[in-house]
């Protein structure tokens, strides 16, 4: 009984170029499912238009859940569990593991710093208690960032608070993207709280370590035997 002949792939592999695929090809392909390349048609209207109506029910499908509270897992892999996601985080010692802590806190807030700062819109109305509350909101911002004396997180929360309490009240123009400018400063000022307390708890000394003596100098008849 005759055998139907198998074609390969034999397509070029990019780690080994001395040698081919080995694998099956498709039928109707000269190559295997891994080396077929995109689909026909994958560049038409239809086929374009079909991913883009995927690609909106299955968005539309994610905001439906969250509106009803159901949980939803978050898009592009698995959630993070640890902040060290490495085989190494178990290996590491206190003092190093704070290092790289600080070192990611820094890179969060460099790079990775949420949405840009936000625009402030400043308040055109006259009256005296809208131009007392622009004053006073510039003069938060501007605390925060002190070098000298910053605020602490209660004076820090509770200025903002009263800000925020005066926009409800006073209902101003351009009072959305004010209160979008405080939360986003309010941010901030958390983030770099938590830098600077990583850094710190970097810089401490181990409660543990042993402090180890220098050794003796040896004495001159020693040297000059």
């Amino acid at each position: 009984m005759r055998s139907t002949p198998v074609h390969l792939c034999n397509a070029p592999l990019r780690r080994k170029p001395d040698q081919t695929c080995h694998r099956p090809a498709l039928k109707g392909s000269p190559r295997c499912h891994l080396h077929q390349g995109r689909p026909p048609n994958s560049g038409a209207p239809e086929g374009l238009a079909a991913t883009r109506t995927a690609h909106a029910a299955y968005y539309a499908k994610r905001r439906a859940a969250k509106a009803r509270g159901e949980p939803v897992p978050r898009s592009g892999g698995r959630k993070r569990k640890h902040l060290i996601p490495r085989h190494w985080r178990l290996q590491l010692s206190p003092a190093d593991e704070a290092r790289v802590l600080a070192h990611m806190v820094e890179y969060e807030i460099r790079v990775r710093g949420g949405k840009p700062r936000p625009p402030w819109s400043p308040i055109t109305s006259q009256r005296p208690a809208a131009r007392d509350l622009e004053r006073y909101a510039r003069t938060w911002i501007l605390a925060m960032h002190g070098p000298v004396a910053p605020l602490s997180r209660e004076q820090m929360e509770k200025a903002y608070r009263s800000i925020y309490d005066a926009e409800q009240f006073l209902c101003l123009p351009g009072a959305d993207v004010r209160l979008e400018r405080l939360a986003w400063e309010r941010e901030q000022f958390y983030l770099r709280a938590l830098k600077s307390g990583v850094v710190a708890r970097a810089s401490q000394p181990q409660s543990g370590a042993v402090k180890h003596d220098p050794p003796p100098a040896p004495s001159p008849r020693a040297v000059h035997g």
